[in-house]
C-alpha cells in the first residue's frame, strides 16, 4: 500500500504550476524557501517545482525539509544538497559536481540522465518510476539501498553501480536493466523481480556477492561471482567473455544446465563447477583457464573456438572435444585427465603435458586430427582404444587395463628422440602400433637394427629401405622397396654364431625375431642415406622376455659370439638386464660403421642391434621391465673415450674407416680375454677396410686390454685393403701406462713410424696385410728407434741468413738447437722450439760469416741430430 500511495502522490505534485522557470540559489538557505533562488521566467511561488530547472551555485548548501521537485538539478562545484532524509523526484537531468549530504531518496518520473562526478555513498531507496534513467559513464555508485525500477521504466547503466548489502528490483512489465559498453553492476543481494539484465555490451561485467542466492538468468560479457554459499542456474548461459569466481565458500551449480565462456575462466573457490552440463569454450583470442582449483573439474569439455584455450592448472574431464581452435596445455605443460572420451577434430598442443585416461568404461581417442601426445597414461581396467591416427613423442606408461591402438598409434622418432614405452607395471597393449625409428645423415654402410614388436617380416622395412636379395621387385621406384643394390650384395644378414659367419637373409616372407638383430645396408643409394625415419608395424613386446644365446665350440675364438636385439620400443640399461653365462662387454655397429666396444653397461637404444658372448652352453639373456631406460636419444654415439691408444684406418679412395683400441689393466694378457677384450667381426660391406689385433691364440682383436709388466711389447695387425691404393693409419694416444714409447714397424722392410705421424701403405685389392706391428717399449729415450725416427722425420737444411728445421710428417718438440764452427766453438743457441708436422722453423744466422758449420738439434726425448751445413 506504500509503494501505490507513494506513486499515487507523484502523480499529482507540481500540477498548479504550469509554468517552467530557471531557479539558481542566492545563498545558502532552504529549498522550500522563495528567498533561497533566483528566479527567471514566471513561478507562481518562488519555489522549485517538476518543470524547473535548478542550480545550486559553488558555496551554497541547499537543504530539503520536505518532498522536492525539479526537472533538472545541477550541483556546482562546491555546492552541497543537504537531502535531510527527503523525497527528491526528478523529470530530467541529475547533475552533482559537488556533493550530497543526507538521506537522499530519488524519484525518478521521466527519462534522465543522473551524472556525479564523486563517489555517491547515499543510503536512499530510488525508484525509476517511468522514461529511462541513463547513469553517466563517470558516475561511481556504492549504494546501500535498493533501486527499483517499475513497469514502463528502464535503467541504461553506463557508469559502476555497487548496490551494498541491497537489491536490485526489476518490478514490472517492460522493465529492464541495460550494462553498456565499460560499465559495471554489482549486487550483494538477489536482484528481485520480473525485469531483464541486458549485460552483453563489450565489455562490462556483472558482478554478484556475499548474500546472492541467486543468478540472473540471462547471458553475460564479464561475469564475477565472489564470497557467498552456493548460486545455482536455471537455465543454461553465455558468458561471452570472462567468468571469473572466488571465495572459499562459494559455489556455482549449473544444475545440470550447459555453459558457454568466450573468454577467460577463472576459478579461486576451492571447488569445481558443481552439477555441470556441458562447458563450451568459443573465443576468437586466447582464452585461460586458471585458478587455485587445482585440477579443475569439466564434466563434459567442448572447444569451438576460432582461437587458443589456455590451461593455467590441470583439468579433469570426462568427455573432451576439440571441435574448432586450440586446446594448448601451455609452457608449464598442464596435465589432462579423461575418464569419458577424447575426440579432438582440430588441434591440441600437448607440449610436455601428460594426458591420463583413467575412466572405468571403455574409453576411445578419435578425431580427425592426429593429436601429437607428449606422453599418455593408460589407468582403464576396462581399456581405451584408439579409433584414429595419433602419436606419442615421449613415453606411453600403461598403469592397468589395455591399450588397443587398432593400426592407429605411431610412437614417433625424430633427430632430437624417441618415444618409449614406460615400464609396465600393469596393462597391456593390443592391435598393432606404429613405431619409429629415425636414422640422421650418413655414408652409406651396414648398421645392426633389431625389431620391438613380436612379430613381423623383413618386408615391414621394406618400404623405407634400399633393399636387395629379399625377392622379386616390388615395383616401387627409387629407395623404396625391393629394387636396391648392396654393390651387388644382399642388403640383409643374419648372423651364425656356430660358423663364426654372415648369412643373407633371403625372400620376403623371412621372419623377424624378437630378441634378435640383422646388419641391414642403410642407404638411398650406394653411396649415402639421407636423414629419415623408418618404421616397424606390428604390436609391441612388453614384459619380460629371456633369449637363449648360441655357443658353438666349434667357433674357436669366436664360440659364443651372438647378434642380438633390444625387442622393447624403450632403451633398456645393459647393466640392468639378467646375463646367464656372458661375458665380456657390448659390441655395437655404430653410426661410423665400427664396431665399437662400449664396455659393460651401456643404454641401448630402441631399434638397436649389438654384440654379446656366451661364454658356455646355457647361456641366456633376459630383458625386464625394470631394465627399460628413460633415455629417448635417437641415435647411438660415444659417450667418452674408451681406449688409450687408438688406431684408425682409412683410404681416401673410400668413405668408411675402421678403429682399434689398446687398454691396460693389471689383470689383463695379450692374448684374448674374453671379459676385457673385444672380438673384430667383419662387416658383410665388401668397401669397408679393416684394421684389426691378431694374438697368439689366433683371435682377432678391435680392442686389446693388456697389462703393462713387459719392458716391450709386440702386438700384430691385420690390414684389410678392399681397394688397391693408398691407405693411412693414424692415432690418437689419451693413455700409454708405462710405456714412454710407441710406434709401428713393418716387419719385412724394418721401417718404424712414430704414432705422431700418419703412416701410409699401399694396399692391393681384396687383400689382408700382416707385415706391421704396433711396438710399445719402455726403455730410455735414447733408444735407437727415438733416434731412428727422429733422424727420419727432422730435416735441417741453410738458406741465405737462416737454418731451417722441418718437420715432415710428425710434431717435435726441439729442447735445443746449437750451432758451432768448424772449432767446435758454440755460436748460436735456442730453446725450447715447437715444430709442427708439415712446419719450417727458421733460426737467423745472418751475422755469421761464411764457412762450414755444425748444427746440433735434440728433441725432449733426447734423440739428438747432427747437420754439417755451409754458408
Amino acid at each position: 500500500m506504500k509503494k501505490i500511495l507513494t506513486l499515487l502522490f507523484f502523480a499529482t505534485l507540481g500540477l498548479n504550476n504550469i509554468n517552467a522557470a530557471t531557479f539558481s540559489s542566492l545563498s545558502a538557505g532552504t529549498w522550500s524557501v522563495p528567498a533561497t533562488w533566483s528566479v527567471t521566467g514566471a513561478d507562481a511561488d518562488g519555489i522549485p517545482d517538476a518543470d524547473d530547472d535548478v542550480t545550486i551555485n559553488s558555496g551554497h548548501t541547499i537543504i530539503l525539509t520536505s518532498t522536492a521537485f525539479l526537472k533538472t538539478l545541477l550541483i556546482q562545484s562546491g555546492a552541497t544538497l543537504n537531502a535531510n532524509n527527503q523525497r527528491i523526484g526528478s523529470r530530467g537531468n541529475f547533475t552533482n559536481l559537488g556533493s550530497i549530504t543526507g538521506i537522499m531518496y530519488y524519484y525518478v518520473q521521466a527519462s534522465g540522465t543522473f551524472r556525479s562526478s564523486t563517489t555517491i555513498t547515499n543510503v536512499g531507496d530510488w525508484y525509476v518510476q517511468a522514461g529511462t534513467l541513463t547513469i553517466d559513464p563517470t558516475t561511481v555508485l556504492n549504494k546501500g539501498n535498493n533501486i527499483n525500477v517499475f513497469s514502463g521504466a528502464s535503467v541504461i547503466n553506463n557508469g559502476t553501480v555497487t548496490l551494498l548489502g541491497s537489491s536490485l528490483n526489476l518490478s514490472g512489465v517492460g522493465v529492464q536493466w541495460t550494462n553498456t559498453s565499460n560499465s559495471s553492476l554489482e549486487v550483494q543481494r538477489n536482484i528481485v523481480g520480473t525485469g531483464d539484465i541486458l549485460a552483453t555490451a563489450v565489455p562490462n561485467t556483472v558482478t554478484y556477492n556475499s548474500n546472492v542466492t541467486s543468478i540472473k538468468m540471462t547471458n553475460y560479457y564479464n561475469l564475477s561471482i565472489i564470497n557467498g554459499l552456493t548460486r545455482t542456474l536455471t537455465s543454461s548461459m553465455v558468458i561471452a567473455n570472462n567468468l571469473f569466481l572466488t571465495g572459499t565458500l562459494n559455489r556455482l551449480d549449473l544444475s545440470g544446465n550447459n555453459l558457454t565462456i568466450g573468454g577467460s575462466f577463472t576459478n579461486n573457490t576451492f571447488a569445481s563447477l558443481l552439477n555441470q552440463g556441458t562447458i563450451t569454450f568459443n573465443g576468437a583470442t586466447t582464452q585461460t583457464i586458471s585458478g587455485t582449483t587445482n585440477p579443475e573439474t569439466i564434466t563434459n569439455m567442448v572447444v569451438n573456438s576460432t582461437g587458443t584455450v589456455l590451461l593455467g592448472k590441470s583439468i579433469n574431464t570426462q568427455n573432451l572435444t576439440i571441435t574448432t581452435g586450440t586446446l594448448d596445455v601451455s609452457a608449464t605443460s598442464f596435465s589432462v585427465n579423461v575418464t569419458g572420451n577424447l575426440v579432438n577434430n582440430s588441434s591440441i598442443n600437448t607440449r610436455s603435458g601428460l594426458f591420463t585416461f583413467n575412466g572405468t568404461n571403455a574409453q576411445t581417442i578419435s578425431g580427425s586430427s592426429n593429436t601429437q601426445f607428449y606422453a599418455i597414461r593408460i589407468a582403464n581396467l576396462a581399456g581405451v582404444t584408439a579409433n584414429s591416427a595419433q602419436s606419442i613423442t615421449d613415453a606411453l606408461t600403461l598403469a592397468s587395463g589395455n591399450f588397443n591402438a587398432a593400426s592407429n598409434v605411431t610412437l614417433v622418432s625424430d633427430a632430437s628422440k624417441t618415444a618409449r614405452i614406460a615400464p609396465i607395471v600393469s596393462g597391456s597393449v593390443s592391435g598393432n602400433f606404429i613405431i619409429q625409428k629415425h636414422i640422421s645423415a650418413r655414408v652409406a654402410n651396414y648398421h645392426d637394427l633389431s625389431s620391438p614388436v613380436t612379430s613381423t617380416t623383413i618386408m615391414d622395412w621394406d618400404n623405407e629401405l634400399y633393399m636387395s636379395g629379399i625377392g622379386a621387385d616390388d615395383g616401387t621406384p627409387g629407395p623404396a622397396g625391393v629394387d636396391g643394390s648392396a654393390g651387388g650384395d644382399s642388403s640383409v644378414w643374419s648372423y651364425n654364431e656356430p660358423t663364426a659367419s654372415f648369412l643373407a637373409v633371403t625372400g620376403s616372407s623371412y621372419p623377424v625375431v624378437s630378441g634378435k638383430a640383422y646388419e641391414i645396408f642403410i642407404a638411398d643409394d650406394l653411396t649415402s642415406w639421407a636423414a629419415r625415419t623408418i618404421d616397424t608395424r606390428g604390436v609391441p613386446t612388453i614384459g619380460n622376455k629371456s633369449f637363449a644365446l648360441s655357443y658353438s665350440a666349434g667357433a674357436g675364438a669366436y664360440a659364443g659370439v651372438n647378434l642380438v636385439g633390444n625387442p622393447y620400443a624403450s632403451a633398456v640399461n645393459y647393466a640392468s638386464c639378467t646375463k646367464t653365462n656372458i661375458t665380456g662387454n657390448v659390441l655395437i655397429l655404430d653410426n661410423t660403421g665400427n664396431y665399437t666396444d662400449y664396455g659393460s653397461s651401456p643404454v641401448i637404444p630402441p631399434h638397436q642391434g649389438f654384440w654379446v658372448t656366451a661364454s658356455g652352453a646355457g647361456a641366456s639373456l633376459g630383458f625386464t621391465e625394470a631394465s627399460k631406460s628413460t633415455v629417448t636419444a635417437t641415435s647411438f654415439f660415444r659417450t667418452k673415450p674408451n681406449y688409450g691408444i687408438k688406431l684408425v684406418f682409412s683410404s681416401p679412395m673410400l668413405s668408411y674407416y675402421h678403429e682399434n683400441t689398446i687398454n691396460f689393466a693389471s689383470n689383463a694378457t695379450l692374448n684374448y680375454d674374453n671379459s676385457m677384450d673385444a672380438l673384430f667381426i667383419k662387416s658383410p660391406n665388401k668397401n669397408a677396410p679393416a684394421i684389426f689385433m691378431l694374438t697368439s691364440n689366433e683371435a682377432k682383436l678391435i680392442t686389446n686390454t693388456i697389462n703393462a709388466e713387459e719392458s716391450e711389447v709386440s702386438i700384430p695387425l691385420g690390414i684389410i685393403t678392399p681397394k688397391e691404393g693408398v691407405y693411412n693409419i693414424e692415432s690418437s694416444i689419451l693413455n700409454m701406462n708405462n710405456y714412454n714409447y710407441a710406434w709401428i714397424e713393418n716387419t719385412k722392410t724394418g721401417e718404424k713410424y712414430d704414432l705422431n705421424s700418419t703412416v701410409s701403405i699401399k694396399g692391393d685389392e681384396n687383400k689382408t696385410n700382416l707385415d706391421y706391428v704396433l711396438r710399445l717399449s719402455k726403455k730410455s729415450i735414447n733408444t735407437t728407434i727415438n733416434q731412428s725416427v727422429f733422424n727420419d722425420d727432422m730435416i735441417i737444411f741453410a738458406t741465405e741468413n737462416t737454418i731451417n728445421l722441418k718437420a715432415n710428417t710428425s710434431n717435435h718438440n726441439i729442447t735445443r738447437v746449437s750451432i758451432y764452427d768448424i772449432t767446435g766453438k758454440l755460436l748460436v743457441e735456442q730453446s725450447n722450439i715447437t715444430i709442427e708436422a708439415g712446419q719450417t722453423s727458421k733460426i737467423d744466422v745472418s751475422n755469421l760469416a761464411t764457412g762450414v758449420y755444425m748444427v746440433n738439434v735434440t728433441d725432449v726425448l733426447g734423440s739428438v741430430k747432427t747437420q754439417k751445413i755451409i754458408r
